[in-house]
């Protein structure tokens, strides 16, 4: 299964996004051609998903994968920016809602489905959430806060495409081609900005910001910092890359795989290193430590092979960081050392430090089912660009960076335990994947491994509550119920 993953599939998807990519260039500097792109892609995701369910699933997940915030591409309304992720979203539900209708692609409502249960469970919380929202909050603020948790509602269509073989292939294709794309995305911006070239390049920061893709920040000498929301998805193919790296004999790889697979973890641990984000640089070492578990106990190497890799991916990392500073002509301190200094003296670590406590506040004042979606909480800011608008630093969000802390206060430490309680569910399908150590093991650690890393990443980011995150929680329960089945059924007629 996993020697066609670079194959045709791929080259199309990565060559699809460069296509894409330019064309949201173009549109943000021209609304009617935002529009007319934003429309035909909409229609085309409700023609493929007419044909096909499977085609208009492919076009959500590349826009997920490359897409941050959604906006690639959006229409205007009256003010109201519709996303291209709203429009996809609703075409393709549509489709589905219809197919549905006709008793297709209805595997997820199985009774013998075990993710079932959990998910209403969370589902149930959610929907209490909105509608202590709506009865303390203005409806858009609760909209706005909420809408992300929307694309649960996919978790049908997941379900469905995921269950074959063929479509778990095209996932991993898909995921592939987006990472080596972000990932060269962003080193070529870097140099970009770096050497100031003669671009125009307050086009493109437009473009990068309006678009919703990331943010590109001046840090110092020749350094900028250029970080995209997406790069969590860089961070989950460098880890299921890792793993499909120490299992390749297990999985019988051919070299040209491997070779692909080295190129995409160098390629995307110099881009999580360039994005300076210490949410992604925890849930990296997260997954790295985990990654070295799994090859000391389900592979059993010898003590000089395990120093051998433990070395290797030493180097690798230190000329990463070499490359960086040579590509930038930046030699002004030490990249890793200068971020994790003190937090305190950066604006981003000191307002996500000032919300910690007004926001553990409030989530204590209504601590079992919360105080529902478009809570706002004020806190004190040191944020240059807050400063600028409000003197005093006084700053009310209902967006914060507390990822964990952020779903309790909205739907209550009992959602946020039934939340928990799905990740356990996906963590054991996980192991016992593994434990069999069938051909799907070394995939079952790369996936289990990267889900590990978002959740830890989002502790200090907020991504098991924007699709982002929820995309993958609903990837990986799919692919792990389909990997299951069989288990299922063995135990099934073992308790007979």
């Amino acid at each position: 299964m996993l020697n066609d993953l670079f194959g045709k599939n791929f080259k199309t998807v990565f060559l699809a996004i460069i296509i894409v990519e330019l064309l949201s260039f173009w549109a943000q500097q021209f609304f009617w051609l935002n529009v007319a792109v934003f429309a035909a892609v909409v229609v085309l995701a409700l023609v493929l998903s007419w044909i096909k369910l499977d085609y208009g699933f492919y076009l959500v997940l590349t826009e997920l994968f490359i897409g941050s915030k959604g906006y690639l591409f959006y229409a205007e309304v009256d003010g109201f920016r519709l996303s291209l992720r709203i429009g996809l979203f609703l075409a393709v539900m549509a489709v589905w809602l219809i197919k549905a209708c006709r008793d297709q692609h209805l595997l997820f409502f199985r009774g013998s489905n075990r993710y079932l249960f959990y998910y209403l469970g969370l589902g149930l919380f959610v929907m209490l959430a909105a509608l202590n929202g709506l009865a303390h909050q203005p409806f858009g603020q609760v909209f706005f806060d909420a809408n992300g948790w929307l694309y649960f509602l996919y978790l049908p269509v997941f379900f469905s495409v995921l269950s074959r073989t063929t479509a778990i292939r095209n996932f991993l294709a898909f995921l592939f081609a987006a990472a080596i794309y972000l990932s060269l995305k962003t080193l070529l911006l870097l140099v970009i900005f770096a050497h100031q070239f003669s671009l125009p390049l307050d086009v493109i920061y437009r473009w990068v910001r309006q678009s919703g893709v990331g943010e590109i920040t001046y840090v110092g000498g020749n350094f900028y910092r250029i970080f995209f929301q997406a790069h969590v998805y860089v961070l989950i193919a460098l880890v299921v890359s890792l793993a499909l790296i120490l299992f390749a004999r297990k999985l019988d790889l051919n070299r040209s795989v491997v070779k692909w697979l080295r190129l995409n973890a160098v390629l995307g641990s110099t881009a999580i290193v360039a994005s300076l984000s210490r949410s992604f640089w925890v849930g990296l070492a997260v997954a790295v430590c985990l990654l070295l578990s799994s090859y000391i106990f389900y592979l059993r190497p010898r003590p000089i092979d395990f120093f051998k890799l433990g070395l290797a991916w030493l180097v690798i990392a230190t000329a990463e960081v070499m490359f960086l500073n040579l590509i930038t002509l930046n030699f002004n301190g030490n990249l890793i050392q200068d971020r994790l200094h003190d937090p305190t003296t950066e604006a981003a670590g000191s307002s996500r430090l000032a919300q910690l406590q007004p926001l553990f506040r409030a989530s204590l004042s209504e601590p079992l089912l919360g105080a529902g979606f478009g809570r706002a909480v004020t806190y004190i800011s040191n944020d240059p660009r807050i400063r600028q608008e409000f003197k005093d630093g006084r700053y009310s969000t209902y967006a914060f960076e507390w990822g964990y802390l952020d779903i309790w206060l909205k739907i209550g430490l009992l959602g946020l335990l039934s939340y928990l309680a799905l990740f356990v569910k996906v963590v054991k399908d996980g192991r016992l994947i593994i434990a069999g150590r069938t051909e799907n093991a070394g995939l079952a650690v790369g996936l289990l491994v990267a889900l590990v890393a978002v959740a830890a990443t989002s502790v200090f980011s907020p991504y098991l509550n924007h699709p982002l995150g929820i995309g993958y929680i609903l990837i990986v329960s799919a692919v792990f119920y389909r990997l299951t089945e069989n288990y299922g059924t063995s135990q099934n007629k073992t308790s007979r």
